[in-house]
């Protein structure tokens, strides 16, 4: 792993987090959106992340 990568991940986590707090969504929002990011892998999610802002 490194560090760009690591890098990467932290900054697509902490989007996914101000984005749910942003929509005013509950903990579990914010839980689910990490699942999503976690569980799609980068491909999946940063294309969506970045279509949306």
């Amino acid at each position: 792993m490194n560090t760009q990568f690591l890098r990467f991940s932290v900054i697509l986590i902490v989007l996914g987090c101000v984005r749910a707090a942003l929509a005013g969504v509950a903990n579990t929002g914010e839980k689910r959106a990490f699942d999503a990011l976690t569980a799609r892998g980068f491909n999946g999610f940063d294309k969506r992340a970045f279509d949306s802002f």
